[in-house]
């Protein structure tokens, strides 16, 4: 509810997985350079609960400004059925500002139903970000013959 009206990103990944800790470091860059655009990020770790030490450790070192979980179901099956993914880790998850999936990115995208290869990743945000409707302007502009005659642009 709290992303309601934003694109949203979900990031599966794991401490375990050097491709998923080999591109956390873009998945935090992504969000800086467009969150104020509207796009939120969440991050899902499917580590073990008793690795949250390590999982802790992983974000710390890039203090990224978004929202993180981590799965108490670890790598089980039981996180396959809660998050409704593959299990294969990295997963990129991209839903519209309406919460509609719109794409799946992971390093075997024809497995997955709206699948994308991960280099699609950074076109798509941009994509669906300019889809967002317009934002109402909190200023009014006043036509230029009704600003005082010393007004300077």
């Amino acid at each position: 509810e709290k992303h309601k009206g934003k694109v949203l990103l979900v990031d599966y990944w794991a401490t375990w997985c050097p491709t998923c800790v080999e591109n956390l470091p873009h998945i935090v860059q992504l969000h800086n350079e467009h969150s104020d655009d509207g796009l939120a990020v969440i991050s899902i770790s499917m580590d073990d609960p008793e690795e949250e030490a390590a999982v802790r450790e992983e974000l710390a070192k890039l203090s990224p400004g978004f929202e993180h979980l981590l799965s108490k179901f670890g790598s089980s099956d039981d996180s396959v059925a809660a998050f409704d993914y593959d299990g294969g880790v990295p997963l990129y998850k991209l839903f519209d500002h309406e919460g509609n999936l719109r794409y799946q990115f992971s390093d075997f995208p024809e497995q997955l139903e709206k699948g994308e290869p991960v280099e699609n990743l950074d076109k798509r945000v941009e994509e669906l970000l300019a889809e967002l409707p317009e934002q109402e302007s909190s200023t009014e502009e006043l036509p230029a013959e009704d600003l005082p005659a010393n007004y300077a642009n």
